[in-house]
Order: structure tokens, then sequence, then C-alpha cells
């Protein structure tokens, strides 16, 4: 008899946890998962959450951080105190960072998620890490940047890239600003708005949450960089 209770109550939490991911949105996962069906393979992402808090709030996070065994670096600049603190806790293929900024007598909370690939794994260990991470430290003020970089060695060609985009994202208000520097790896920038993403940035008339940099490097391969709702990082 205990043994099949045993036996249930495991199977209950295993249909929990794939409803939980199934119904899980996330505009990183959209867009790995997008990169998936394209063949295309993941040279690194990141997702960056960022949130105006009281100084106060900050100390606070800073000292139980410290407390947790997370080792903090400070630097200052402009008037401003950066403090970092990474964490290093068992996390495989996947990278966390917080960093607090104390300028003014006000305070920014920024944290960072990224990794060098994208598993089954680490698409498990991001969920579970962004949603305790947003529960403990943020509010629904708080934003957040997803970005995501594959590569193409002539697999498919951009026109292709970008129609398969737009039809997968049902994008619109799309846009093109061409790099017009010479010997510039930079091609162009794309951008667009896509209603399947609650972000976006109203410019007049027009929204945007969706931004792709495409570059190509001394062999001609091209790297896809694709941002929401846009680009926060080099590339």
């Amino acid at each position: 008899m205990k043994k099949t209770v045993l036996i249930l109550l495991f199977l209950l939490l295993m249909v929990t946890k794939t409803a939980t991911m199934a119904n899980y949105q996330d505009e990183l996962i959209d867009i790995a998962e997008f990169a998936e069906t394209e063949n295309l393979p993941v040279k690194d992402w990141s997702v960056t959450i960022r949130e105006q808090i009281d100084v106060e709030r900050a100390a606070n996070i800073r000292t139980q951080l410290k407390k947790e065994g997370l080792k903090e670096s400070k630097t200052e600049k402009e008037n401003s105190q950066n403090y970092l603190l990474r964490d290093r806790r068992n996390f495989k293929d996947l990278n966390v960072y917080y960093k607090v900024i104390v300028h003014s007598g006000k305070a920014e909370l920024i944290v960072v998620l990224e990794g060098q690939k994208w598993t089954q794994d680490i698409k498990q260990s991001y969920v579970n890490k962004k949603t305790t991470i947003k529960d403990e430290f943020f509010t629904n003020k708080a934003q957040t940047f997803a970005c995501l970089s594959v590569s193409d060695d002539a697999i498919i060609d951009s026109d292709y890239f970008f129609k398969d985009l737009t039809k997968t994202f049902n994008i619109q208000h799309e846009n093109k600003q061409f790099d017009n520097t010479k010997n510039s790896a930079h091609k162009f920038i794309f951008y667009g708005y896509t209603p399947l993403w609650t972000q976006k940035i109203n410019l007049g008339n027009s929204k945007l949450n969706i931004q792709v940099a495409v570059t190509e490097n001394a062999t001609g391969d091209l790297t896809y960089t694709i941002g929401t709702p846009i680009l926060i990082n080099e590339y």
C-alpha cells in the first residue's frame, strides 16, 4: 500500500512539473525553440532583469547574498558604487550574477543569467533559477531583457531566416537599418514587433519588442543576435 502511494505521488509530481513547463511563458525559450527549429546552433544567451529599488533594500539584498556565501567585489565610477556578486552554487552551464548600483541616494538591482549553450537540462535550470530570483528580489515593475545568438554557416539564406522569423512570431512594423561603414562586421539590424510578448517599446505610431543584429565574419558566416525588447549587450 505504501509503495503504491509513493508511486502515485511521484507520478503526480512529474505531471505537475510537465504542466508547469508546458505553460511557462518566456521570451528566451521562444527564441531558443525557434533556433532549434531552424537547426541553428546556439553560441550564447543571456537574460537581464533590472529594477530601481531603495538604498536600504539594496543593502539588505547584498547582506542576504553574502550570508548565502556569495563573494562581493566593489568598484566606484562616476560617483556611484557598483557591487558585484556571482553565484557559483552548482549551476552547470548556467552563470548567475547580481549587480547592485548605488548612486545619488538611489539604487538599482540587476541580475544576469547567461550560458554558452542550450539544452533541456539548462532550460529547466534556467526556469527554476529565474522563477526563484523574480519571486524573491523583484516586483512586477522589473524589466527583463533576453538575448540569444546563433551561428549560421550558410545553412540557410538570411532572407529565409527572416521570413521564418517573421512568420513564427507574427512580426509587424518590421524595419532594417544597414551599416555602411567600410569593413564593418555588422551587416544590418532588424527591428519589429510581435504580439506574442507583452513587453514593448512605443515609438510614435509603431511598437518595438524584437531586434536582430546580423554580423559576418571573415569567412562569410553569419551570426544572428536576437533580443527582446531591445538588445542591451554588445554583439
